[in-house]
């Protein structure tokens, strides 16, 4: 393989430490799912819920219009927290699933900052503008002739964490100041 990593993996392996640090209490995860990606892999799931010493409760969600309902699924499932993983879907509707994460009273975490600047409590993963940037160098060397088998994938030089304290006022949470401390950006 060739290419720039986002670090999916790497958020995977990290929300059970924002999880204990911004929401201490947090015992049932809902995890949105683009189901246009296919069933979540149950080996996935069972390996998140255990890192993250959750009850996971997955939400296959395969067009905008379903949002509201899978909202209404994850409050019914008395879920804690969303965590929102990788997918076109997700990100165009990124908007959406904010409002509806404060009409719905439910703390996000999203791999994303942009997550976060729509409105959603946590964004936690690679900078795309830094992933933008690395990607280009590895075109411009395919163009000067290297072959892709050459060019290894490369994970994320860092990882950002990035939150929203709008959206904790309007969910009613008070975030930890050493959680605070350790961001990256805080929005106002």
């Amino acid at each position: 393989m060739t290419g720039v990593d986002t670090g999916a993996e790497a958020f995977r392996h990290t929300w059970h430490a924002l999880l204990t640090e911004a929401l201490p209490g947090a015992s049932r995860a809902a995890l949105l799912w683009d189901a246009t990606l296919g069933p979540p892999p149950g080996y996935w799931a069972r390996a998140a819920a255990r890192v993250m010493g959750v009850q996971l409760q997955p939400l296959l969600v395969s067009s905008p219009d379903a949002f509201a309902r899978v909202f209404a699924a994850a409050v019914a499932g008395r879920a804690d927290v969303l965590l929102i993983p990788e997918s076109e879907l997700f990100h165009q509707s990124r908007a959406q699933i904010a409002a509806l994460a404060v009409q719905y009273r439910l703390p996000t975490v999203a791999l994303f900052r942009d997550f976060a600047e729509a409105g959603c409590l946590i964004g936690y993963g690679p900078n795309l503008q830094a992933l933008a940037r690395r990607a280009a160098v590895y075109v411009d060397k395919l163009l000067k002739g290297a072959t892709p088998a050459a060019l290894p994938v490369e994970p994320p030089a860092s990882l950002e964490l990035v939150l929203n304290l709008t959206t904790a006022q309007a969910l009613g949470l008070t975030l930890p100041p050493a959680f605070l401390a350790r961001a990256d950006a805080v929005l106002p």
